[in-house]
């Protein structure tokens, strides 16, 4: 408890004397020293040892939305723009810091015992396929991310313990900065995942991240003052330098973090333009309006969402909007799913745009393979198509300026075709038992719009090469232009 001592002379007259008081004394129930000693343990631990900062990666390392490292076997470049990270962080501190606990302080109780959590603390990277085989998580409490990463030990020796809670609201702001970057967009390298089968990709990353994050500590004796409770709280940042928390608040006096031009996209003229996306809906033999198209304004770089087409009251879905004036021949560009995007530059006047968009539609797909053989008596020979064997998977990759599909067969047996004429980068790979045995690759698969109008099938012929056990050969022959042009997928 606080006591309040006050020391004042004072001298009352009474009926039966006068007797004289020095000292009035005041009890107020709270545990004022142990919030004060928990908040100083809690300041000098994180100072020492950044224990937030290192909590905050975690967190960020373990959200592909907010990409740090990765490696990823496939062709497809990903990308991440920095202010949609900036965003997922901010909602990511929001809802996952209040979940926070602090050893030695009063906490929400975990769901199991603590031994129960132990049974993951000594497994290594090594240890997957046993954990798999045994089933070794089984009875692991469902609260074990929060119990190894969130339960933070910041040296607090109160022996009389309070609450302790972070918090944090996406308006305090975050300053940030992601490298490397390009005009604020995050991209991943991609290289060959095996010397001389450049079809197979592997796509690699790692970004540095550099933040200041305002957060809240709130500490309170939940029965001071007769059950009314007693709050104490104060600020700290959350300083982290290309992934490592730094403490030192000289180099962040000066730091600011990314920001957006939005000015540019707000300054509009007065002309309107319409704009219209056409596309063959299932049933009809015409282009007709359609509703749920993205509408995004170019120029030079510089980009704008201007809105989607909807029913505006004209009879057509359509967005009838004022462009930035900032530029006078920017580029349109129309998008929604299930549809190729149309590109186009508007001239200077221009109030009307319409674009014919070709739907994506699924088709059949077949998968057969052609053992292709090579050994030092006969030399090389082909043998007959057949069908794949019970322990073959393919795994597909199709590439196209607008999408990527990704299939594994026999799981899956649809893929996706685009109306009219298109170019594709196709990428097959067969294994057997998880082995590489072949494949078909195919860089510039040219589909005409003759060969799709009325088919519903694809069959795609994969080289089984043997022996399996030489790369090079398989590179050979899978990069060989005329065996991609023989074992062409056939459209029927």
């Amino acid at each position: 408890n606080v006591i309040l001592r006050v020391t004042m002379p004072l001298s009352l007259e009474l009926l039966d004397g006068s007797p004289s008081v020095d000292v009035f004394e005041a009890s107020l129930p709270v545990k004022l020293k142990s919030i004060l000693v928990t908040a100083r343990d809690i300041h000098k631990s994180e100072n020492e040892n950044k224990q937030f900062e290192k909590m905050v990666m975690g967190l960020i390392s373990a959200n592909p939305n907010t990409p740090v490292n990765g490696l990823d076997f496939s062709c497809d470049t990903k990308k991440w723009n920095v202010k949609n990270v900036q965003s997922e962080l901010k909602d990511m501190m929001q809802f996952l810091l209040p979940r926070v606990r602090v050893k030695n302080t009063v906490v929400t109780p975990f769901e199991g015992e603590s031994s129960e959590y132990k049974k993951l603390d000594d497994f290594a990277l090594g240890d997957i396929p046993r954990i798999a085989e045994k089933d070794l998580t089984s009875g692991v409490p469902l609260d074990s991310y929060d119990y190894s990463h969130l339960y933070l030990d910041m040296g607090v020796s109160s022996s009389q313990p309070v609450s302790v809670a972070l918090q944090y609201y996406p308006e305090w702001g975050i300053d940030l900065v992601v490298n490397p970057n390009t005009g604020g967009v995050l991209e991943s390298s991609k290289k060959s995942a095996i010397p001389k089968l450049d079809f197979l990709c592997m796509n690699t990353f790692h970004f540095a991240y550099t933040l200041r994050l305002p957060v809240m500590v709130t500490l309170r004796d939940d029965s001071a003052f007769n059950g009314e409770g007693f709050s104490f709280n104060f600020g700290t940042p959350i300083l982290i330098k290309n992934n490592v928390g730094q403490r030192n608040p000289s180099p962040w006096k000066s730091f600011r973090g990314y920001v957006e031009d939005e000015s540019f996209c707000s300054e509009t003229g007065s002309e309107k333009v319409i704009m219209r996306g056409l596309g063959n809906e299932e049933g009809l033999g015409v282009a007709t309006p359609l509703r749920g198209v993205n509408v995004s304004y170019d120029c030079f770089g510089r980009v704008c969402n201007l809105g989607t087409t909807d029913n505006d009251g004209s009879g057509a879905y359509q967005l009838n909007v004022a462009l930035p004036s900032a530029c006078s021949n920017p580029t349109i560009t129309l998008s929604k799913d299930g549809y190729l995007s149309r590109s186009e530059q508007l001239d200077s006047g221009q109030d009307r745009l319409e674009l014919v968009m070709q739907a994506i539609k699924p088709y059949n797909l077949r998968v057969v393979k052609q053992p292709f053989y090579r050994d030092n008596v006969d030399g090389a020979k082909w043998g007959p198509v057949e069908p794949l064997g019970v322990y073959d998977n393919v795994t597909l990759s199709l590439s196209h300026p607008d999408f990527t599909q990704y299939i594994s067969y026999p799981s899956e047996k649809l893929i996706n075709l685009a109306e009219g004429s298109q170019m594709y980068d196709l990428s097959v790979y067969l294994t057997t038992f998880g082995t590489l045995v072949g494949g078909y690759a195919n860089n510039e698969w040219s589909v005409k719009s003759s060969e799709i109008d009325g088919s519903d099938t694809v069959t795609i012929t994969v080289v089984k090469y043997n022996p399996s056990t030489d790369e090079e050969g398989i590179a050979s022959v899978l990069n060989d232009v005329k065996v991609s042009e023989d074992l062409r997928p056939v459209i029927s």
